[in-house]
């Protein structure tokens, strides 16, 4: 998926101007070049990554704890080859 793909079918509505202008400062600058942060856009990142870690922290963990049937899967493929 291309990066305007995901701004346009994911990004909120209100963040799409900001991270456009961002995205075309960025297309101007060198990869090691620095700008100023964009408080509407760190303020954005820095709410998303406290409901996204508190949503992850109140998930149940519904992995499987035991890897032996896969591992034996596993070791019996490579050692076929």
């Amino acid at each position: 998926m291309l990066f305007q793909e995901l701004v346009d079918e994911v990004l909120e509505e209100d963040m799409k101007e900001p991270v456009g202008k961002l995205i075309e400062k960025k297309i101007r600058m060198s990869e090691s070049d620095k700008e100023k942060r964009i408080p509407v856009i760190n303020d954005y990142l820095l709410k998303n990554i406290v409901h996204y870690k508190d949503l992850l922290e109140n998930m149940i963990d519904d992995r499987l704890p035991e890897w032996e049937e896969l591992d034996h899967a596993f070791l019996k493929l490579i050692d076929g080859m």
